[in-house]
Parts: structure tokens; C-alpha cells; sequence
């Protein structure tokens, strides 16, 4: 058995894995970028605080986006062997593709790295970013159920819906936490309680949540192989 067999046989649990690898990756980029600041200071800047900038926001947001779109092939029957064309893939693979961007450009324009938005332009993206997530979940919810039903082996079946549940939870607690919208009602009407220790901590569990999740991801989806473009057990 060559090495191609064995990555397409276990494509699955190298994904989930290729995930956790990334989240180190990142995780270990921003600790180096706070080290950095303390270093030098906040109000200073040099070369290589930009460089780890750049480099953290960008492999950061190619990890979800990466991973929002291995997720959507999952729940859009891809990996099972239910299209019997190519056109959820293709689509699949354009959503990614503007949502990299999209985001990539948001993130530059936040950390105040690169910026080639203005105001209006800034706010008009948040909210189109925010609102393409929205029907994203609603696709992946009815993806999600018709994969479900056509399945005919249910033990398949149940690691699709455990997966979505999990992601699911990820999702929901990412989207009160973290988008734009929410924080800036929080901050607006509660700013004397939710400070930005209180911030930082939910940023720390909202990272928890994930690694713990991708965990339980990688057992749910041990024992199953990937050929002839189908997961079986």
C-alpha cells in the first residue's frame, strides 16, 4: 500500500488533524506577536512585528476558511457520495474563495496592518461578511439533513449529525461572542461590565471549545476510510 492510498484512505482524519496543526500554528504566532509587543512596546513598531501580524491574520483566517469549507463539502454529501455531479463542489469551492478574501481583507483592515477600506466601506463588508455566515448556517442546517436522510449506512449517518452538532455549538458560540454586531451592543450598552479582561476570557474558552471539539471530531471520525470518493466504515 503507497503513501496516496493510506492519505486517501485516512483523508478524513488528516484533515482533522491538519486542523489541529494549524490551530498550534496560529496559536503560536499570536504568542509570539504579544511577546513582541511586550518587548518593544506598544506604541513602537518594527519589521517583525509586522511581519508576525501579517503572517498570524493570514494563516488564521485561511485555517477557518479552510475548515468552513471541508465543512460544507461534509454536509453537502460530498464526501458520501451523494452528488452525482460536481456543481456542490464548485460552489462549495466559490463561497471559500470570496469568503477568504472578504475576510482577509477585514482582518487586515482590524489589526490596523493594511487598510484598503474606508469607513463606509469597512462597515458595509462587516455586514456583508456577517450576513453571508448567516446563510452559510442555513445552508449547512439544510445540507446537513438531506445528507442525513439519504445515508443508508446510520452509523455514518449519526457521526454526520454528531459533527454538525458539535460545529454547531462552535458556531453559535463564536457568532455571540465574536461578531461585530453583538460586541458593539455590549459595548454600547453594558461597557462599565463587559471589559476587555471579560473579552479576553471568552476568547480563551472560545479557543478551548474549538481544540476540544476538533478532539472529539478526530474520535468520531477514526474508524471510517475514504475511497472511491465515498466515506465507508
Amino acid at each position: 500500500m503507497n503513501n496516496q492510498t493510506i492519505y486517501n484512505r485516512s483523508l478524513i482524519q488528516f484533515k482533522v488533524l491538519t486542523y489541529l496543526l494549524g490551530s498550534t500554528i496560529v496559536f503560536f504566532l499570536t504568542c509570539l506577536h504579544l511577546a513582541q509587543l511586550n518587548k518593544i512596546g506598544y506604541e513602537n513598531s518594527s519589521f517583525t512585528l509586522f511581519a508576525i501580524k501579517i503572517f498570524t491574520v493570514s494563516s488564521g483566517t485561511l485555517l477557518n476558511t479552510w475548515a468552513t469549507y471541508n465543512f460544507l463539502l461534509l454536509v453537502s454529501g460530498v464526501f458520501f457520495g451523494l452528488s452525482s455531479n460536481n456543481t456542490r463542489r464548485i460552489l462549495v469551492q466559490v463561497i471559500s474563495v470570496v469568503l477568504l478574501l472578504e475576510v482577509l481583507i477585514y482582518g487586515l483592515h482590524e489589526t490596523h496592518v493594511y487598510s484598503l477600506l474606508k469607513s463606509h466601506a469597512e462597515s458595509f463588508l462587516s455586514n456583508l461578511i456577517f450576513y453571508e455566515l448567516i446563510v452559510l448556517f442555513l445552508f449547512s442546517t439544510y445540507w446537513s439533513w438531506q445528507s442525513y436522510k439519504a445515508i443508508n449506512n446510520q452509523i455514518i449517518a449519526r457521526k454526520l449529525l454528531s459533527t454538525y452538532v458539535l460545529l454547531l455549538i462552535v458556531f453559535l458560540f463564536e457568532f455571540g461572542v465574536h461578531t461585530t454586531n453583538v460586541h458593539n451592543y455590549f459595548r454600547d450598552k453594558f461597557i462599565a461590565i463587559v471589559n476587555m479582561t471579560t473579552w479576553s476570557n471568552w476568547t480563551s474558552w472560545s479557543n478551548t471549545l474549538s481544540f476540544v471539539v476538533a478532539v472529539l471530531l478526530a474520535f468520531i471520525w477514526r474508524n471510517v476510510r475514504y475511497e472511491n470518493n465515498e466515506i465507508i466504515i
